[in-house]
């Protein structure tokens, strides 16, 4: 196994560490960094709006639209209980309380893109961007 790698004048077999191989390295670090940058530029998105939608039975839909940021908490009363909703001054949001069996809501902590949901209750928590990106497609 030691015969394929070259033998240097201190007797020791060189196993790495040629030019080219930290030329190698070198390029592949630059590619990462090139295609983070590039994610990061189609990713980063500015928050506009935030929406609470509430669902009171199958058909009844009732949504809340907030064109800036709420300076106060807001309680919304979902189907099981009221649902108390903050902001922080980055517009992050999280659900305070939430009278659900799981309070999974509640654990979600803070989140500034995305949603949150809170099933039992029936409502859910959004910050719209300015434009919404697809995740995947499907047919």
């Amino acid at each position: 196994m030691v015969q394929n790698f070259e033998k240097l004048k201190t007797g020791v077999y060189r196993v790495f560490a040629r030019k080219s191989d930290y030329l190698f390295v070198i390029v592949l670090l630059l590619i990462s960094v090139f295609a983070y940058k590039l994610h990061n530029k189609n990713v980063s998105k500015e928050i506009k709006k935030y929406k609470i939608i509430i669902y009171k039975s199958d058909n009844e839909i009732k949504e809340l639209l907030f064109n800036k940021l709420p300076l106060k908490p807001i309680e919304v009363q979902g189907k099981i209980s009221p649902v108390l909703i903050e902001w922080n001054s980055n517009g992050a949001f999280r659900v305070v309380t939430s009278g659900c069996p799981g309070q999974i809501c509640v654990n979600s902590g803070w989140v500034r893109y995305g949603s949150i949901v809170c099933v039992p209750n029936g409502v859910v928590v959004k910050a719209i961007t300015e434009k919404e990106q697809f995740d995947a497609i499907s047919q």
